[in-house]
C-alpha cells in the first residue's frame, strides 16, 4: 500500500487533465527564471526551480519551449521533472476540489437549511439531539466556496460546532443482496485494513452540536484536513519517550469518491519558539488469521495491531507522532504535509485495444495486479460468425485487497463480471450489439483466479461485422498526495 501510493505518477495516466486547456501566454518571470536553470551557481539553479513550480501552470509554456529548443542536458532534466511536478499538482487540485456551494438562507429554518446544505454538498451533516431548539431561524449568505468553508460559515452564523467522536463509523456497502453491516475493529490503531473495513472516511457523518469552536483546519478543497485538540483521545505528550502525538481528522466531500487515506507525511513542523519537528513513522503491521473468512465478512472484530498510541474507529482520523525535548511545547505555528490517499473514478477506460486482429496472444495490464489477454479470434465460413476468446486473470486470496474491493468498488480489478463491462466497435467506430457469451471457465490456485469466455459476434446465415476495436471499462483507483497547511496548532 505504502508502495502503489508513492506512485503518483498513475494520476497522469488516462485521465483528462487539468493543464488540457489552452495554454495560457508567455511569462516574462517565468521566461527568466528558466534562464537561470543553466546558472553556474548550484543555489540559483535550485532557487529558479523551486519558484518555476510555485509558479505552476503560467510557466509551462516557457518550459515547454525550453524542452524543445534548450540543448543543455541538466536544464532538459530539471524542465522535465518541474513540468511533472507542475502536472501532479494540477491533477491532483483537479481531482479533489470539491464541488463549490454558495449559502442563501434568510431566517431559515435550522434543520430545514441544514437538510439543504447537506443535499448540496454532499456531506452527511447531521444536528446531534442536544442542540437546543433545531428549528430556530439561521441567516447567512455568501458566493460560491469551498464545501467545507461553506460549512464553517454555516456553523459560525448557527452557533453551531463539530462533536469529535472517536469511534465513529461509517456505513460499509455490502454486496448485492446482503444488509449494511457496521464493522466494529476493537483493537485498530492505525491507518490501514480497519479503515477500509468500517467504510469510506466520507461517509461518516459530520454530528453538529451547540458550540463555537473552530479548529485549525485546511478546508480549500473538498478535503478537509484539520487538527484535533490536545483532549481527543490518544493524543498528547510523553516526556518518557519523547514523543508528542497528534490527530488528523481528513474528511472528504462524499461526491470526491475518496475511498481510503494510507498516510500522513510531514514535510514541515515548526513550533511556536521556531524549532523544526520530525515525525517518527510507524508502519502498518496487520495479521490476518483467516483472510477468507474476512473476505465474506464473516467476522464482526478483528485484532489488529499497529505501533500507534491511540485507539480509534473512526475511518477519518489518522495519528502522527513527532519527536520532541525536553522544553515547553505550546502550539505548532506551522504544519504543513501530504495526505496520501485514494479516489475512485467509475466508469472508466482500463484497457483498450485498437486493432484486436494484431493483438492475438497478447496480455494487457488493468489494475490491482490484473491482466486480460486476447486469447483467440475466428471466423466460422458456414455460420458467418466471430468468435472472440478472452481470458482474465486477477488475485483472490488477498484479504486486504478483496476487502478493500468489497468496500470501495467491486470492479477495480479486471475478473468475470469484466467481460460485460468490454464494449466493441467495428470497422467504421461504430459501436456494435452486445455480443452472445458462447461458453464460460474458471480454475484458481486460491491466489490467482483465471476466467475464459467465449464471446461470438452474428446469428446463422448472417454475415456479421467483425470486433476491431475492443474498450473495457470499469473503476480506476487514483492514488492522490494531498497538500495540507495548517497554522496556530495549540499543544495544550
Amino acid at each position: 500500500m505504502r508502495n502503489a501510493l508513492l506512485t503518483l505518477v498513475a494520476l497522469g495516466t488516462g485521465w483528462t487533465s487539468a493543464l488540457a486547456a489552452d495554454p495560457a501566454p508567455a511569462n516574462p518571470k517565468a521566461d527568466g527564471l528558466i534562464a537561470r536553470l543553466a546558472s553556474p551557481s548550484y543555489a540559483e539553479r535550485e532557487a529558479a526551480t523551486k519558484s518555476l513550480q510555485e509558479l505552476g501552470t503560467e510557466a509551462l509554456p516557457g518550459l515547454k519551449k525550453a524542452q524543445a529548443e534548450n540543448s543543455n542536458p541538466e536544464v532538459q532534466t530539471r524542465v522535465a521533472n518541474i513540468v511533472a511536478k507542475i502536472q501532479l499538482d494540477a491533477d491532483v487540485a483537479s481531482l479533489t476540489q470539491g464541488k463549490p456551494v454558495a449559502l442563501d438562507f434568510q431566517d431559515k429554518p435550522l434543520n430545514v437549511a441544514l437538510a439543504e446544505l447537506r443535499t448540496k454538498t454532499g456531506i452527511p451533516l447531521t444536528l446531534h439531539t442536544t442542540v437546543q431548539d433545531p428549528a430556530r431561524s439561521v441567516t447567512v449568505k455568501t458566493d460560491a466556496l469551498p464545501p467545507w468553508i461553506a460549512i464553517e460559515k454555516f456553523c459560525v452564523a448557527a452557533g453551531l460546532t463539530e462533536q469529535l467522536k472517536p469511534d465513529a463509523k461509517a456505513e460499509v456497502k455490502p454486496q448485492t443482496g446482503r444488509r449494511p453491516i457496521r464493522r466494529n475493529v476493537e483493537n485498530y490503531d492505525g491507518p490501514g485494513l480497519g479503515a477500509q473495513l468500517l467504510g469510506r472516511p466520507g461517509d461518516v457523518a459530520v454530528i453538529l452540536v451547540d458550540g463555537s469552536a473552530t479548529l485549525p483546519a485546511d478546508r480549500r478543497g473538498g478535503v478537509r484536513i484539520q487538527a484535533l485538540p490536545m483532549s481527543y483521545p490518544g493524543s498528547g505528550i510523553d516526556r518518557n519517550s519523547g514523543e508528542l502525538t497528534l490527530h488528523l481528522d481528513v474528511a472528504p466531500q462524499a461526491g470526491l469518491n475518496w475511498t481510503y487515506t494510507g498516510e500522513i507525511r510531514i514535510g514541515k513542523a515548526k513550533t511556536s519558539d521556531g524549532k523544526e519537528l520530525q515525525t517518527i513513522w510507524k508502519p502498518d503491521v496487520v495479521p490476518l488469521a483467516n483472510p477468507y473468512d474476512l473476505q465474506q465478512f464473516q467476522v464482526d472484530s478483528i485484532e489488529i495491531e499497529l505501533p500507534v498510541k491511540s485507539t480509534r474507529t473512526n475511518p477519518r482520523v489518522l495519528p502522527v507522532t513527532f519527536k520532541i525535548d525536553a522544553g515547553e511545547l505550546k502550539s505548532l505555528s506551522k504544519l504543513d504535509g501530504l495526505i496520501l490517499g485514494e479516489i475512485a473514478q467509475p466508469n472508466q477506460p482500463i484497457v483498450e485495444v485498437a486493432e484486436l486482429a494484431t493483438a492475438l496472444g497478447q496480455t494487457f495490464a488493468g489494475p490491482n495486479d490484473s491482466s486480460l489477454t486476447i486469447v483467440s479470434m475466428t471466423t466460422d465460413e458456414k455460420s458467418k460468425s466471430t468468435t472472440l476468446v478472452l481470458r482474465a486473470s486477477c488475485t483472490s486470496a488477498w484479504a486486504v485487497r478483496q476487502v478493500r474491493q468489497r468496500v470501495g468498488t467491486n470492479d477495480s480489478s479486471i475478473n468475470f463480471q469484466s467481460f460485460a463491462k468490454i464494449r466493441y466497435f467495428d470497422a467504421d467506430g461504430k459501436a456494435m450489439t452486445q455480443p452472445l457469451v458462447r461458453q464460460s471457465s474458471s480454475s484458481g490456485d486460491g491466489v490467482r483466479e483465471t476466467y475464459e469466455v467465449s464471446i461470438r459476434f452474428g446469428t446463422t446465415g448472417a454475415t456479421a461485422p467483425k470486433p476491431v476495436k475492443m474498450v473495457l471499462h470499469g473503476t480506476k483507483i487514483v492514488p492522490v498526495a494531498l497538500p495540507f497547511s495548517l497554522k496556530d496548532v495549540p499543544l495544550e
